[in-house]
């Protein structure tokens, strides 16, 4: 009981991040804006595709763009 209870916890938060993606991306499409920016980084995960999915499926259905940038991990610069 303990292991499918782990699977359900992840798999309900590894959701998450796609619905945030598609409300965050659909409230700016409503907002006016006609193309979302996605910046990620070169080693983010599978919770990042996710939410840029679910922004690509708000843009379709939106008629807008999204587009995904991917950024390098840079090193930091002193006292940052």
């Amino acid at each position: 009981m303990g292991a499918s209870l782990m699977r359900a916890k992840v798999a309900r938060r590894r959701s998450d991040f796609g619905d945030a993606g598609y409300r965050l991306a659909e409230h700016l499409f409503q907002s006016g804006c006609e193309i979302v920016s996605i910046l990620i980084g070169a080693e983010s995960g599978r919770e990042a595709e996710m939410a840029c999915g679910a922004a690509q499926a708000a843009a379709t259905r939106c008629g807008m763009q999204v587009v995904p940038i991917i950024v390098c991990n840079a090193q930091r610069p002193p006292n940052a």
